[in-house]
């Protein structure tokens, strides 16, 4: 199994307050929607969605940390964020220092140099995390999404 893809092909929107949507079906009348990354589906007629949000990209990448509830309390990791959302969990980039870390805390993750992914699980059911380029800051920055798409990151 390879990382998931995020539904980035929807179009985003976004309210005042910067929270981001994702329009499902738009039709004359109706505006079907959810917030970024799923959660529960939303009707609006058009004036009042076209009233109260506004087309979007993608922030860019910025430095954040994330944590986990199945690692030690007060384990927070380094990583890049832009926003996006899988079920309502944040979505974290890792460079590799902090993948291999990440390693030394989860003993069935590892990296596999020759497909410069992390991987979990065996032979039955494996998920592997490619390494991804992101823009930080005029930087280009070799990445992993570990997790993101499938754990519950904060």
């Amino acid at each position: 199994m390879t990382q998931q893809e995020p539904s980035a092909q929807r179009q985003l929107y976004k309210m005042p307050n910067g929270s981001l949507f994702e329009v499902v079906e738009r039709t004359a009348e109706l505006v079907r929607f959810h917030a970024q990354g799923g959660g529960i589906e939303r009707t609006l007629s058009v004036a009042e969605f076209d009233a109260n949000f506004t087309k979007t990209e993608l922030p860019p990448f910025k430095p954040g940390f994330a944590s986990g509830d199945w690692m030690d309390d007060g384990v927070l990791l380094a990583c890049y964020y832009n926003g996006t959302r899988w079920n309502g969990w944040s979505m974290p980039q890792f460079e590799l220092e902090v993948g291999l870390k990440l390693c030394e805390l989860m003993p069935d993750l590892r990296y596999d140099k020759e497909r410069d992914a992390f991987l979990i699980g065996d032979e039955d059911g494996e998920c592997e995390f490619l390494a991804e380029m992101i823009s930080v800051d005029g930087r280009t920055i070799t990445v992993y999404p570990i997790g993101a798409g499938f754990w519950c990151w904060n």
